[in-house]
């Protein structure tokens, strides 16, 4: 079973000086628009994908020996599984 996860952190998030910047809105929409490429993509070549979302995922970037602040966030994950 394979599994590749699509996490709104992951996109457009950069450190500032002392903070963030973080897109959430256009993040959260761009992750979800990739998981859905994927499995439409599995599914073109019949590899039997399922599509989960894990709501409200408690994420944290940052913290100790990072040089950045830690901070937490609240996200919906997009998980796509298939079989090879």
């Amino acid at each position: 079973m394979n599994e590749k996860h699509f996490n709104p952190v992951d996109y457009f998030f950069t450190w500032t000086e002392d903070w963030f910047e973080w897109d959430f809105v256009r993040a959260e929409q761009k992750a979800r628009q990739d998981a859905n490429e994927l499995y439409f993509r599995l599914r073109r070549e019949r590899k039997n994908p399922r599509k989960r979302t894990l709501k409200n995922q408690l994420i944290t970037r940052g913290g100790i020996g990072s040089g950045h602040p830690q901070i937490e966030q609240i996200v919906d994950v997009f998980y796509v599984t298939w079989e090879e």
